[in-house]
């Protein structure tokens, strides 16, 4: 789902009983700096920090990682 420069795209679903998680986000938040999100797939990491980042009123930068194998040669 792509977003306009700065926005979150909101999601499709219900997001149910992270309240733990969404606190630490924001206590992390609060402190400033660089915050690392990590964890087993499937677990619902970036639905997370996608909340979280629909209720924060930070500036932020969302950044996601893929795992990709390189077919160039040296």
């Amino acid at each position: 789902m792509p977003g306009r420069s700065g926005t979150v795209p909101r999601e499709q679903c219900r997001f149910v009983d992270r309240k733990e998680e969404l606190r630490a986000l924001e206590a992390a938040g609060e402190e400033g700096g660089l915050i690392v999100v990590y964890g087993r797939r499937r677990a619902g990491k970036t639905r997370l920090v996608r909340e979280w980042l629909m209720r924060a009123e930070l500036r932020y930068v969302f950044y996601t990682a893929h795992l990709t194998t390189s077919t160039t040669s040296a």
